[in-house]
């Protein structure tokens, strides 16, 4: 039996760093996620704030969540491109509101494509 084992993927990559790292990192499948303006099929993720550094991912519009809405478990969300365009095409995501299942969240951000 040899040593070599296969390269990671790069989900199980970042995975592995954020486990490392403590970020909290679950993928969550959803049916549907609504608004008011659309639904999509994306898969939504719960994560840690430290998890969009570890991911190289980049703020486009509004805000990340902060420190209290953390540690409180709000209820916000910050969109990935194509989620932004399925859910809400043209318009400012900002302030609006997805339903993930059953539940609701505020949308605080959005992700550069």
């Amino acid at each position: 039996m040899s040593n070599y084992s296969k390269p990671l993927s790069k989900t199980e990559l970042l995975n592995a760093i954020a486990e490392a790292s403590g970020c909290a990192r679950k993928q969550v499948r959803a049916d549907q996620v609504l608004s008011t303006a659309g639904r999509s099929e994306s898969s939504v993720l719960g994560v840690s704030r430290e998890h969009f550094e570890l991911a190289n991912l980049k703020l486009d519009s509004g805000s990340l969540f902060d420190d209290m809405e953390e540690l409180g478990y709000a209820r916000v969300a910050v969109l990935g491109d194509r989620a932004r365009r399925d859910l809400f095409a043209y318009l400012d995501p900002i302030g609006q509101h997805i339903k993930v299942g059953d539940v609701w969240f505020t949308v605080i951000g959005t992700l550069q494509p």
